[in-house]
Order: structure tokens, then C-alpha cells, then sequence
């Protein structure tokens, strides 16, 4: 963008901040907008589930324990940007606390935030029928293990 070759795109945290020092001017925000973009989620195909359930459950307790770490540590989380992503830690510390709020207390999406992620894909795909959410979303094992963890007091 800053050499000229391109017009316009869409860039993500942390180079969004980046876009912004070198002078380039934002159109939208996501964030601002109150659009639900599904980014960090688990997607797996329902063969594996029923061939693999334990393998499974082991992906998402992992997954869903460093989410609870992000959301619950953040000095441990910018320092891990700042050292994983190779960025500063003022542009890491400006990406943790934008997607902070983003970081749900279960890694879970409430059925307001799933409308609106499917409704954004619908858009851009030109789908007028809106499928059940049931059909796209299932957070059984996460919210099980999530309600596990409160029980047994875990902490990241």
C-alpha cells in the first residue's frame, strides 16, 4: 500500500495500526461496525468428530485454555505478540486491546454474535437462505468444558 502498487485492502490487526503511522486512511472498521468476523474459530468436519471424539475434546480444552490465558494475562499476552509476531510492544499492546473485548469468558459465541457472523457470510456469498444457526454452530463440547474448568476453579 505504501508504495503504491495497490489501491485498497483489507488489513488486519496489527498492521492496521501500522496503515495508520505510515498515513494511509481507514474506510471501514470492523470493530466499529459491529461486524462478527470468524476469526481463531475451530472448524472440523463431522467425520472427525465421530471418528476422533477424544481427539477432539483434547483440541479444544488446548484451544479453549490458552483463550482463557489471552483474555485472563495480558502482559503475558502482549509479550507473546510481541515476540511470536516480531512486533513493538506499543503495536502489540494496541492489538491486545482491541480484540480484549472479543475474548468471550467461555471462547464461546453468544447466538447474537453467530446471527451476525452469518449474516456478513450470507451477504458477500448472495445467500437469501438463512440455514439454522444449529447447522453452522455447535459449542457442546466447548461450553461443557468450559462449564468443567469453572467447577474445578482452574486458572490460567
Amino acid at each position: 500500500m505504501v508504495s503504491g502498487p495497490t489501491d485498497a485492502t483489507v488489513i488486519t490487526l496489527p498492521w492496521n495500526f501500522a496503515a495508520d503511522d505510515a498515513g494511509l486512511r481507514n474506510l471501514v472498521s470492523f470493530t466499529k461496525e459491529d461486524m462478527v468476523q470468524l476469526t481463531g474459530s475451530v472448524v472440523i468436519r463431522d467425520s472427525i468428530l465421530q471418528t476422533e471424539p477424544g481427539v477432539v475434546e483434547k483440541f479444544i480444552s488446548a484451544t479453549l485454555k490458552g483463550h482463557l490465558a489471552v483474555r485472563e494475562n495480558r502482559a503475558e499476552a502482549i509479550a507473546t505478540l510481541t515476540r511470536n509476531v516480531k512486533i513493538s510492544d506499543a503495536l502489540a499492546t494496541k492489538s491486545y486491546d482491541v480484540i480484549r473485548p472479543a475474548l468471550t469468558i467461555d471462547g464461546g459465541l453468544s447466538d447474537e454474535s453467530q446471527r451476525k457472523a452469518l449474516d456478513l457470510i450470507l451477504q458477500v456469498q448472495g445467500i437469501k437462505e438463512v440455514p439454522p444457526l444449529e447447522r453452522l454452530f455447535d459449542f457442546a463440547i466447548q461450553k461443557r468444558l468450559s462449564a468443567e474448568f469453572r467447577n474445578k476453579n482452574w486458572k490460567p
